[in-house]
């Protein structure tokens, strides 16, 4: 597989967005376990499993991802990003 994050943008049948969970996640979570600083792309694939996750059924993974990135957000001092993650958990 390319990029993940070329992956999540690339256009796909609606059914072939719940295949894209478990490489998005992969990412992520190597990533991770790097212990790196999330970039600017890791950040919104991020998002786009949590928007996925919503779309497939699993709620709770996308509340996590979303908590985490306004955690993040917050921390960084970037309150623009950290109230729009806050608010997408609504």
């Amino acid at each position: 597989m390319s990029h993940p994050f070329g992956e999540a943008e690339s256009p796909h049948e609606p059914s072939q967005g719940c295949e894209l969970l478990d490489p998005l996640a992969f990412h992520l979570e190597s990533r991770l376990n790097e212990q790196a600083d999330l970039t600017v792309d890791d950040q919104l694939i991020a998002e786009r499993l949590a928007d996925l996750s919503v779309i497939c059924g699993q709620a709770e993974t996308a509340q996590s991802v979303l908590l985490g990135l306004a955690e993040l957000s917050w921390s960084r001092g970037d309150d623009f990003l950290a109230v729009y993650f806050s608010l997408k958990l609504v």
